[in-house]
């Protein structure tokens, strides 16, 4: 059986909840380099990151679904959509890691410095459409 890469992710949890998706749909998945990853964030670059594995007969029914559920707007704990303040676009990046701020900054440098993985990254909301950054409360 031959496997297709469907999908690569930054952290293991992501992947098991598109990977149950999947599994819930009949569709068998794998995925690897989990521990790999998990061992050192670092690698995620190295491995190309946790990769969603499938057989080649379910790509394209695997990539309809995962289409769908990418295209679901965000909503909050009110389950009210969550929207960009600047342009109004529900299209947004989730969990998008920056460095912004004075924090991040010292960050930034203290990494390059001691060449060490980042201690402190902010997790915002990103707008697909215009690029803005947000905390999205």
């Amino acid at each position: 059986m031959n496997l297709i890469n469907i999908k690569s992710f930054d952290n293991p949890v992501e992947a098991h909840l598109f990977r149950t998706i999947l599994e819930d749909e009949g569709i068998r998945c794998e995925i690897f380099d989990e521990l790999t990853v998990g061992l050192n964030p670092l690698y995620n670059i190295t491995v190309g990151g946790i990769r969603l594995m499938i057989a080649e007969a379910d790509v394209e029914r695997a990539a309809l679904l995962l289409k769908e559920v990418g295209s679901r707007p965000l909503v909050n704990e009110q389950e009210e959509k969550i929207v960009c303040p600047k342009c109004g676009s529900s299209e947004l990046y989730h969990g998008f890691k920056t460095l912004k701020g004075i924090k991040g900054f010292f960050t930034g440098v203290v990494t390059v410095l001691l060449m060490v993985y980042p201690f402190y990254l902010r997790s915002r909301y990103r707008c697909k459409s215009c690029g803005t950054e947000f905390k999205g409360d």
